[in-house]
């Protein structure tokens, strides 16, 4: 059976059944940052939670099960917070400056999490749930493709495929935040996101766009 990222419910979740996977999804984050992923097992989530075994493998299946939906959780509100930016960028270049500070200041505020982001896409139960992580990439990157293709219509950004557009906005976000949380200290993210910002623009803006035209699309 494919894995459900809902926890294999089908519409609405009573009030209790989302209670019960908010506490077993912020436990399982406690346990992966302090234990890490291979060393937890389901003991340690139900202790730290306070949700029965039972319970546990009912919403969510297996371990792997709970790592997948705290990924999933995790995934969307990075990508939302992400897109919703874009969203509101007011112009080409603040589009791409907001969306490299917003990626830092999101990372900042919540470590553990983008932690757990970074190091379950190398671990082996998101390569088993290949087919829904790629049909919510694909999500992804339609989402932010409709975005920017208006600058690119006007010649603000560069006309690029949209994973090459994905992976300037995000790759070195997420490879400087890698940096981060290796060695916090000898990584500032706040000294250099404006560095970061204005490199990413400088690769994406339009080498053939005048200077003199605003980078804005009404």
């Amino acid at each position: 059976m494919p894995f459900d990222p809902t926890g294999g419910e089908i519409g609405g979740i009573s009030a209790s059944s989302a209670e019960t996977r908010t506490r077993v999804l912020a436990a399982a984050l406690d346990c992966f940052s302090e234990l890490g992923y291979g060393a937890t097992r389901i003991n340690h989530i139900q202790r730290r939670s306070g949700v029965s075994v039972g319970s546990i493998y009912h919403h969510f299946g297996t371990k792997d099960g709970v790592a997948l939906a705290l990924y999933d959780e995790c995934l969307t509100a990075y990508r939302s917070g992400l897109l919703a930016t874009v969203e509101a960028a007011d112009g080409a270049e603040a589009l791409i400056r907001d969306a490299i500070a917003w990626q830092l200041d999101w990372a900042a505020a919540d470590p553990a999490r983008m932690r757990f982001l970074l190091g379950m896409q190398r671990d082996e139960p998101l390569a088993r749930a290949d087919g829904v992580t790629r049909q919510s990439n694909a999500a992804f990157l339609r989402a932010l493709f409709a975005l920017l293709l208006p600058y690119m219509a006007a010649g603000q950004i560069a006309s690029l495929p949209p994973a090459v557009l994905a992976a300037q906005i995000v790759g070195p976000a997420q490879e400087l935040i890698r940096y981060w949380l290796a060695a916090s200290d000898q990584v500032d993210l706040g000294a250099a996101r404006d560095a970061l910002a204005a490199a990413a623009w400088r690769a994406l803006c339009d080498p053939a766009a005048s200077p003199e035209e605003p980078a804005h699309v009404s």
